[in-house]
């Protein structure tokens, strides 16, 4: 009866116990540099799609799922690590928010008070 050896043992695709959270400085520079801008960009055009997208996409900009959807890609975008991106995934859905509620009072619609997300 043959033994199974050591040697035949699979090593850990990652080294170390906690890759998970551990992030170089240029990588979570460029997960920033994604999630943030790019959710202020799509947070702030939300309010000009609610006005100039056709009526078959307008819905979409009316929705938290569009908001989900594009939250979801730019943190993938990002490339941050599972601890970064989920820091990131909400910093994305305040800074959608925040941006969307400075758009439209610029554009003299009432959104209640900026700067208000609980």
């Amino acid at each position: 009866m043959e033994t199974l050896e050591a040697s035949h043992s699979v090593a850990p695709v990652h080294s170390g116990a906690l890759w998970w959270y551990r992030e170089s400085v240029p990588s979570a520079l460029r997960a920033v540099l994604v999630t943030g801008p790019g959710a202020m960009l799509v947070g702030g055009l939300t309010s000009f799609g609610q006005q100039y997208l056709p009526a078959w996409i307008n819905s979409l900009a009316n929705s938290v799922g569009g908001w989900t959807m594009l939250s979801f890609l730019l943190v993938w975008l990002g490339r941050a690590k599972p601890l970064l991106g989920l820091f990131s995934g909400v910093l994305v859905f305040l800074l959608l928010t925040e941006s969307y509620s400075v758009v439209s009072e610029w554009r003299g619609f009432d959104d209640g008070d900026t700067f208000t997300s609980i």
